[in-house]
């Protein structure tokens, strides 16, 4: 099951994927970056798209931290319709919490 927070934050629609995404395994972000956009593209667009989703929608999976003092990692791994970098506010949103 997968399970997601959906936010408006800073004029961006996010959804948080916090359980129920790949496992990418726990390398540097990069790599999973590029893992998540290569193997997982199909997962990435329909996770935003469905449901009450859309392509203008951006997406934060939550990941196992690099470094060990952190509760967890993030890649701001999607849109709709490509991968993008963590942008601002997806940022914001996890600081919220």
């Amino acid at each position: 099951m997968i399970q997601v927070i959906d936010s408006h934050t800073c004029g961006e629609p996010t959804r948080v994927i916090i359980k129920g995404g790949p496992d990418l395994g726990k390398g540097p972000l990069g790599e999973r970056a590029r893992l998540l956009e290569t193997e997982y593209a199909d997962f990435c667009r329909s996770v935003l798209r469905e449901p009450r989703g859309y392509d203008a929608m951006v997406g934060v999976l939550l990941v196992a931290p690099v470094n060990k003092d952190c509760l967890t990692g993030a890649k701001n791994c999607l849109t709709g319709t490509s991968n993008c970098q963590l942008l601002g506010s997806g940022l914001q949103l996890l600081g919220r919490g």
